[in-house]
């Protein structure tokens, strides 16, 4: 990774692209990035050091964690390739933290074949079953056709894809071939819409319901209003009716006083018979205004709720297929 390569050395471009490509990633998404062929000074003498090193540099954290940009900038490239052992470290990463409903995607990245007599292709077969759903994609930058050949036989043992990036600019295709970002926008665009719709139909719903309710409650209020009127127009003509005639009985001297007192018994039962049908009248109506309103009211909400619980299944349904089609 010391080569010369566009501009820079091949490190430089892996970096470049690597940054490039976790910024593309979705924030729910979690990066953990494990280096290999980084100890050790190249030489023979530091062969079996660099061989037996593999390091998780940055452990499973959010995309958006500047650890992951500070990860990347701090790999310094040796010579040897442990390349099996390094696949191998990454599954068992990848058991610790995998599970049901997650998807796990493994990016090995190598200029060069194996060189610490590992056996690369056992190790990313064994890698594609580590967890649940692992997707095992290699990249080989300019790799002669002896390692082209084993990293191939690797992507093809683990199911996955092989990508041969001659030079810098391949091997930005080779991490742009997914566009997590346009996804992300996909996804939030599936999912915002199928809120929005459902916020619509279920304001609707409620308006709708608000207004029957309205109009209903207003027209049970008039006409209650309408019968306590009535009745208390009943009350007052029968009161003063009796008062006026029992006024009369009381200045009528002529009247012997056992008939003035027959007189003024009827002159009461006649004004309590007229309240007591009158309060009658005016509490079956009120009753009657209440029953109806009650039963608009409720058909009314029975209809909203229908209608609410219809938009959030069609919104729940379409917010599950956008989140089994992200998994």
């Amino acid at each position: 990774m010391a080569d010369p390569a566009q501009g820079g050395t091949k490190m430089q471009a892996d970096q470049r692209v690597l940054r490039d490509f976790v910024a593309t990633l979705p924030e729910t998404a979690n990066v953990s990035l494990r280096v290999f062929g980084h100890v050790g000074t190249g030489s023979g003498a530091d062969k079996p050091r660099s061989c037996a090193a593999t390091e998780r540099r940055v452990p499973f954290v959010p995309a958006t964690s500047p650890r992951v940009r500070r990860g990347i900038d701090s790999v310094r490239p040796a010579r040897w390739t442990p390349l099996a052992r390094a696949m191998r470290a990454a599954g068992k990463d990848l058991e610790r933290v995998g599970g049901e409903g997650t998807s796990n995607f493994v990016y090995v990245l190598s200029d060069g074949i194996e060189t610490c007599e590992g056996d690369p292709v056992a190790a990313a077969k064994q890698l594609s079953t580590a967890g649940v759903g692992v997707d095992v994609n290699i990249v080989g930058f300019d790799v002669d056709r002896q390692a082209a050949r084993q990293l191939r036989q690797a992507a093809r043992a683990a199911g996955g894809s092989y990508t041969d990036a001659r030079r810098a600019d391949d091997l930005e295709d080779a991490f742009t071939a997914y566009d997590w970002a346009a996804w992300t926008r996909y996804y939030n665009c599936r999912t915002g819409t199928a809120i929005r719709n459902y916020n619509a139909e279920a304001g609707v719903a409620i308006r709708n319901a608000n207004c029957v309710t309205g109009a209903v409650i207003r027209e049970a209020n008039a006409i209650m209003g309408a019968a306590i009127r009535r009745a208390n127009e009943i009350n007052g003509d029968a009161i003063r009716e009796a008062n006026a005639i029992l006024g009369d009985l009381l200045g009528d001297d002529a009247l012997p006083p056992d008939e003035r007192a027959a007189v003024g018994d009827l002159v009461r039962a006649r004004r309590d018979a007229l309240t007591a049908a009158a309060r009658e009248i005016r509490d079956h109506v009120l009753d009657a205004a209440r029953e109806r309103r009650d039963e608009l009211i409720e058909a009314a909400r029975q209809a909203r709720d229908g209608r609410l619980a219809e938009a959030l299944e069609e919104r729940d349904a379409i917010l599950a297929e956008a989140r089994a089609a992200r998994r």
